[in-house]
């Protein structure tokens, strides 16, 4: 079902809309069709992929562009790729990677 990549790129920078959040994302980690483009149906896509596999690599590029526009919605999105590190119990942690660009420097999610 997933296209496992070496590693996920997240670009945010062309971001319009809220909507194109969830498309961007639903794109990038090829998320089945029936995902509902919401943090709930997310959480359940991004741990079914993270279980198919032996860990992500995941950059997040361009949160500074939207982040006074949505947020809530990044917030929301960080906390969650926190809890991906440590679900369950902590298996993925040290094979799973998570950068983000904030700011002109690098944010690694541990």
């Amino acid at each position: 079902m997933y296209d496992h990549k070496e590693k996920y790129i997240i670009d945010f920078t062309m971001v319009s809309s809220w909507r194109d959040i969830h498309t961007i994302l639903a794109r990038e980690f090829d998320f089945p069709d029936y995902y509902g483009r919401n943090w709930d149906a997310f959480w359940d896509c991004i741990t079914d992929l993270i279980l198919s596999s032996d860990g992500l690599n995941i950059e997040i590029i361009g949160i500074d562009e939207i982040y006074s526009r949505y947020k809530e919605d990044m917030d929301i999105f960080i906390e969650t790729l926190n809890e991906l590190k440590h679900v369950y119990n902590d298996k993925y942690a040290n094979v799973t990677k998570i950068v983000i660009h904030r700011a002109g420097s690098l944010i690694e999610l541990t």
